[in-house]
């Protein structure tokens, strides 16, 4: 693998892996701040929290998240660890496959790009690991 296609690998995951835990720690904010306020019996009312927009690219950019975790390219932003569950990886790619042929010309050139580069590295990734099995 050339430097460049580990450079890109190492952003991407980073990139990835840093809206996965993002969108988790707000989910987990939301949750913790309502619970509080029904156990508080109190009239406040939940604070608004930043979630990311939720377009084409971010959905592809979760999904994105969710194999790298499958793959142990990314730490699990649950537990913090690191495990490889090809079967899960393989169904998160099959499902980017589906959407990438479903969105055929209907997508921006950046979308398009996103997803091309996003499911060539996945698909890499996931034949190194189930050969390394």
């Amino acid at each position: 693998m050339s430097y460049k296609s580990k450079f890109y690998i190492h952003n991407t995951c980073g990139l990835a892996a840093r809206f996965f835990q993002a969108r988790c720690k707000a989910l987990t904010g939301t949750l913790i701040q309502e619970t509080a306020m029904m156990d508080n019996n109190s009239k406040q009312t939940p604070q608004d929290f930043a979630m990311p927009a939720i377009n084409f690219s971010t959905f592809i950019l979760s999904l994105n998240s969710a194999a790298l975790v499958h793959l142990g390219a990314a730490t699990d932003p649950i537990n913090g660890s690191r495990s490889v569950n090809l079967p899960l990886a393989k169904q998160t790619i099959d499902i980017l496959a589906m959407m990438e042929e479903k969105t055929k010309g209907n997508l921006t050139d950046d979308e398009k790009r996103l997803v091309t580069h996003l499911m060539y590295e996945l698909r890499l990734l996931y034949v190194k690991e189930a050969k390394g099995k």
